[in-house]
Parts: structure tokens; sequence; C-alpha cells
């Protein structure tokens, strides 16, 4: 197990180990996503050790980092270089609903987020997808295979909107490039490139 960061919560010591843990299979070491940490924001400590029994089943190789409000979360993310999926409860003892999404991505933009709503509260979850988490969760339906793929696949997204946002920069870099450099161009050729395109 490898050293809790700070400001990360301990589960009590009759339950096995979060806060920082290696879980699941071995990973694979040419897939980055099998490398990103998972970062549990949960207040309840029943349910946190339900997220690691899943997690310790699935087939997954996470580092898993447990916090209990969003405070510790937001301290671990500011500390964190790698690649992190958060699983975000949205009734923390200092923040309450679709806010917590807000700051968790004020935090870390980067961050792939899978919100964990109750039996009744699947609307709420649609609402965080909307506002720019990956996907959400209904704890009462939680398993191992149904909780590793949204972790995964949130991550997929996640890398696919990174790669996309780099591309528009790179297209709009490009087409700003383009326009300084037909600003360079002497005036003859300019007045010459407008008298070719009204002739067509």
């Amino acid at each position: 197990m490898t050293e809790s960061p700070v400001g990360t919560s301990q589960i009590p010591a009759s339950a096995p180990g979060i806060p920082t843990q290696q879980v699941g299979i071995p990973h694979h070491p040419e897939s980055p996503l099998w490398t990103a940490t998972i970062l549990l924001v949960e207040d309840d400590a029943g349910d946190a050790l339900l997220v690691e029994e899943m997690l310790s089943d699935s087939e997954l190789d996470s580092a898993l980092t447990w916090c209990k409000t969003l405070g510790e979360a937001r301290t671990f993310l500011r500390a964190s270089t790698a690649p992190v999926c958060v699983l975000l409860d949205l009734h923390l003892p200092d923040v309450h609903g679709l806010d917590a999404v807000r700051q968790i991505l004020e935090t870390d933009g980067e961050a792939a987020i899978v919100v964990l709503t109750g039996l009744e509260d699947s609307g709420t979850g649609l609402r965080a997808v909307a506002g720019g988490a990956q996907d959400y969760l209904v704890k009462g339906r939680l398993g191992p295979e149904i909780l590793s793929r949204a972790i995964r696949y949130a991550l997929q997204r996640k890398e696919v909107e990174r790669a996309a946002a780099a591309l528009r920069a790179n297209q709009l870099m490009a087409q700003e490039n383009a326009r300084l450099e037909r600003g360079l161009l002497p005036v003859p050729l300019l007045r010459d490139d407008l008298f070719r395109a009204r002739a067509r």
C-alpha cells in the first residue's frame, strides 16, 4: 500500500484498507487508462468500503484514495499529477448537489468525474453529466463490472475531450498564423490575389 496523501481520510481500523491502495489484477503499462488514480469522495465509510471491495473484485488496477469532504478532495487534486477519475457523492459535509461537480472541475479540469447517486436521484445524475461529469451511477445498482466499466469509459471520454480541445486549439493557431503571414505579404500580391478571387 502506498502512502496516503495529506488531507485524505482513513476508513476505521476494523475495515481493510483505503485510503491509497492498489486493487485488482496487474495493470497493462502500455495503456495509460490502467494507471489512473481513482479518487473516491464519499463521507459514508460503509459506502466507501463497498466501493473498495468492488474495485478489488474488478479488472482494474489503480491507486484508490478516499476523501470524506470536498475540501480534502480538492487538496488531493491540486497535488496530483496523474490522470484522475473522481467517484463523487453529491451529498457531502461541505457541499451539496451539483456544486460539487463544478468545484471539482474548477480545481482540476482534466479530472474525469463519475457521480454516485441514490436510487431515487437519477435525475440529478443526468444533470451532473450535463454539467460536466462523464457518467453517473446509482449506488444501489453497483457491481464490480459496472463500476470498472464506468471508470474506464469516463477516462476514455475525458481523453477524447482533451484530444478534441487540443485539435481545435491547433486549428485556431494555424488559422491565426496564416492570417499573420498573409498580413506580411507585399501589398501588390494581396491585390493580385483579390483580383483573381473576383475574376472567378
